[in-house]
């Protein structure tokens, strides 16, 4: 069960000289989701917000559609989950309403 958060951490270290934003939302996103999915949401929420942040400040979401699913937009509900486990029920509020604005105007959605 430890595997999946210490490969995550690795892959986000291994790429943390990289310029490609693609990389670098991926490897954020990772160990914000294994370490939400392991139950430990103090550690998934600063790699959420790291996810959501290289989000936002993406330019070209083009290539988002290599992940399967958009990393930055999972960010936000699994931060709101994090969140509300944490105790934090108006921040999860918050975020929870960011998240269902934002796929209608996504450039990642199914054709």
């Amino acid at each position: 069960m430890r595997a999946g958060p210490e490969l995550a951490l690795k892959s986000q270290q291994d790429s943390a000289g990289s310029d490609d934003a693609l990389t670098k939302l991926g490897t954020a996103f990772a160990p914000g989701a294994t370490s939400l999915f392991s139950g430990r949401c103090a550690d998934a929420a600063p790699h959420l917000e790291a996810c959501i942040e290289l989000y936002r400040n993406m330019q070209d979401k083009s290539g988002l559609a290599v992940f399967g699913q958009d990393p930055g937009l999972s960010s936000l509900p699994y931060l709101a989950w994090a969140r509300w486990l944490l105790g934090l029920p108006d921040q999860a509020a918050a975020l929870s309403e960011e998240a269902f604005g934002l796929p209608a105007t996504s450039v990642s959605r199914c054709s």
